[in-house]
């Protein structure tokens, strides 16, 4: 029986050096390919990732234990391309030294897009009440230019805003100031900015920043758009003649828009819109009594109140160089139309009519540094030109 004991033991002490020498090792360091430096955490893995080990911060593997035979080896490190070795041999006892090099490569990730839902008009966390309106809304609004998107903010009638008087609020077109110091509290800028140039429109009508001065009622900021990098073009025809009775007004209305790179990187915008209309001024009144009287042949149509509008816009943006660019505006309104007097209505031959004309021309120069730029710099230059003419 002790016989036996002792043969046991003399085959179990032998069986750690047998597997020692029936099992072998795969070392090594790897290195990127271009600038030889070592590669740290490389995933170096054999027999289909069920061995393997990771690479230290000298770049240095080792897999240890690996019974003798022919391996396929794979080495994997984000921003690499992963380096396969086929037939790797591996002898009991000893060590397979294999040394790689790894190509950097760029790794293509999905694109996580990040949405956070934020009220589109107001700003719970801002001091000032914005309301805000984008130029794409006014185009599905049955509106044709920015003051009358922003009539239909709240706290707005017509162009009073939180009830102060005509002319008591401050409009800013491209960050420039434009204040009508003619007739202010009786009339119009002149001029209408059509709805296609625009970007965003937004009123405010409390807490006015100390950036924007003349304002005691509210402030109008319109940002204009740049020309795209594609060419767009639009032709639109507007008409009420189709419809009858009280619908029809005589409304015609033509709009045409186009923007597009030119050369040299500069973009353009021009659109046009011309309106006119039979009943420019429409109300709501009874019939005549007096068979004499113009409304007896048109009821729902006033005499002598028949208007147009023209408004022409057009900008350019000119890169010069990578940090500045050059934007020129340009902005003509022509308003005129015949205005329905009760006290003319047997003799309209003498009954009033007025005509407004207004442009604008502003230019802005702005220089930004580059975004490695030590001491960023943003400077921003503008000038600008208004003038408006009134007969009547």
């Amino acid at each position: 029986m002790s016989a036996r004991l002792m043969t046991a033991l003399a085959l179990l002490g032998c069986a750690a050096p047998l597997a020692a020498q029936s099992n072998g090792a795969i070392a090594g360091v790897v290195r990127d390919a271009q600038t030889g430096a070592p590669l740290a955490l490389v995933t170096v893995s054999v027999e289909d990732g069920r061995r393997g080990a990771i690479t230290d911060s000298a770049g240095r593997y080792r897999i240890r234990e690996v019974r003798s035979g022919s391996y396929a080896l794979r080495a994997v490190l984000i921003g690499y391309t992963p380096q396969l070795r086929d037939s790797v041999l591996v002898r009991g006892g000893g060590t397979t030294v294999l040394n790689l090099a790894m190509q950097p490569t760029a790794v293509p990730v999905e694109t996580i897009n990040v949405q956070a839902v934020t009220d589109p008009i107001l700003d719970p966390l801002a001091t000032a009440t914005e309301q805000k309106t984008t130029g794409e809304e006014m185009r599905r609004l049955p509106v044709s230019s920015v003051t009358e998107a922003i009539s239909l903010s709240a706290g707005a009638v017509g162009q009073s805003y939180r009830g102060g008087r005509l002319g008591q609020e401050s409009f800013v077109l491209d960050g420039m100031g434009v204040k009508n110091q003619l007739d202010a509290s009786s009339n119009s800028l002149g001029i209408r900015v059509p709805t296609s140039m625009v970007t965003e429109a937004s009123l405010t009508t409390n807490a006015f920043s100390a950036r924007f001065g003349q304002a005691l009622s509210g402030v109008v900021n319109v940002v204009t758009r740049d020309g795209g990098t594609v060419w767009h073009g639009l032709a639109m025809y507007e008409s009420d003649r189709l419809m009858t009775g009280n619908a029809d007004f005589g409304l015609d209305r033509l709009l045409l828009q186009a923007d597009g790179p030119l050369f040299a990187g500069i973009t353009f915008i021009g659109v046009i819109d011309a309106t006119g209309r039979l009943d420019n001024d429409p109300v709501s009144a009874p019939p005549p009594t007096d068979p004499l009287d113009p409304r007896s042949n048109a009821v729902a149509m006033l005499p002598h109140n028949s208007g147009e509008q023209l408004d022409i816009a057009a900008k350019l943006a000119i890169p010069i160089g990578r940090k500045q660019t050059l934007r020129l505006f340009g902005l003509y309104g022509a308003q005129q139309g015949l205005l329905y007097d009760q006290l003319f209505k047997y003799n309209l031959g003498f009954a009033p009519a007025q005509r407004i004309t207004g442009g604008l021309v502003t230019a802005d120069y702005q220089y930004a540094s580059s975004p490695d730029a030590g001491t960023p710099l943003i400077l921003d230059v503008r000038a600008g030109w208004y003038g408006k003419n009134f007969h009547r």
